[in-house]
């Protein structure tokens, strides 16, 4: 007769586990290194009719924010761009924003983010805005720059993960196997009591 060895099947299942975690850890690590990264690039929007100014950062001082996703870029890349429409200061002290500027007397209108006028311009903008072909090239070195970055810190967080999934198919197998011993009085080690192994 046959006799299953329960403790060879459940090392084997071990092992089948680690390996799904390491063809998985090498599978992902490969689609983040030829993945685009997330870019996001501000912009702001000083005046009406006046072209958008590139940030190196996050916008600076009092303005009212929008985020236009997946815009195109050359490469079949996108990115996402927040446009920072800056407020001036009008008539008793107050900050708004710019929607109107007379072209012969130059004045300027502006007024509350959620008024007609305001959330108009805004929308119109956001639907008409293209990156300056002047931040191409810049956009593509930030990319390459992002990608690197990127992947180092997912091989970070995604080593770790790894080693402890390991570790703790590890400690379960080796704590089941030790409580299951003790319970059926195998010595460590062994995977049968030595009374099992004489023959009849």
């Amino acid at each position: 007769m046959v006799k299953i060895n329960a403790f060879e099947g459940a090392r084997r299942i071990a092992k089948l586990f680690a390996l799904i975690g390491v063809a998985t850890y090498a599978i992902y690590l490969t689609s983040q290194a030829f993945g685009d990264p997330r870019i996001t690039v501000a912009y702001e929007i000083r005046l009406p009719a006046v072209p958008p100014v590139r940030v190196d950062g996050a916008c600076r001082g009092q303005y009212e924010e929008v985020t236009v996703y997946g815009v195109s870029i050359p490469k079949n890349r996108t990115v996402n761009v927040d446009l920072c429409f800056l407020k001036r200061e009008f008539s008793e002290g107050r900050y708004l924003v710019p929607y109107k500027v007379d072209d012969t007397t130059k004045k300027v209108w502006g007024n509350e983010r959620n008024s007609t006028e305001v959330s108009e311009y805004m929308a119109r903008t956001k639907a008409s805005f293209a990156v300056p072909k002047q931040d191409h090239e810049w956009i593509e070195k930030l990319y390459e720059a992002r990608r690197w970055l990127t992947f180092k810190e997912e091989v970070s967080n995604s080593t770790v993960a790894l080693g402890g999934w390991l570790l703790f198919l590890w400690l379960f197998s080796w704590a089941t196997g030790w409580i299951v011993r003790g319970f059926l009085g195998i010595p460590r080690g062994q995977d049968r009591r030595p009374a099992d192994d004489k023959s009849p």
